[in-house]
């Protein structure tokens, strides 16, 4: 899983291969698996299900394509992956984490900044919907206005 989805500065994350599993993207050696749960700080969670990638790139394109630079760097990035939400989930530390967060529907987004939960969205329409507001907190945590 080393260095998938780690495009040319400015394009857009791919995911990586799909499966279960705590993964932080590094912007230079791209999706690595996590030694440990990601932290509040300011971080960006993605829950997604196994069978989910090409709704996965989709959302990892819209936020490369709105967020840029900012993804890695201004916000820590974890992909969360379970086979089935909790419910059917191999890795302990990865439904957990579905668990915790409470994530029914996928993909899921939650963003922390400054260790406070400022947005959780779950499902393709309400991540469409609301997409530009978690962009515009993820800018706002660079200093940058969007």
């Amino acid at each position: 899983m080393t260095g998938s989805g780690n495009g040319p500065p400015g394009g857009a994350i791919a995911c990586p291969r799909l499966e279960e599993g705590i993964f932080f993207y590094d912007p230079e050696r791209g999706w690595v698996r996590a030694v440990q749960p990601p932290r509040p700080g300011n971080t960006l969670i993605v829950f997604v299900n196994v069978l989910c990638k090409h709704t996965c790139n989709e959302l990892f394109h819209q936020l490369s394509e709105k967020a840029g630079g900012l993804l890695g760097r201004a916000v820590d990035v974890y992909l969360v992956v379970c086979t089935r939400f909790h419910k059917v989930c191999g890795d302990p530390d990865a439904g957990n984490l579905f668990r915790a967060h409470d994530v029914i529907a996928s993909p899921a987004v939650v963003l922390y900044i400054g260790g406070r939960l400022v947005a959780k969205l779950q499902g393709r329409l309400r991540l469409e919907q609301n997409l530009d507001n978690v962009v515009k907190a993820i800018a706002e945590a660079a200093g940058q206005s969007w």
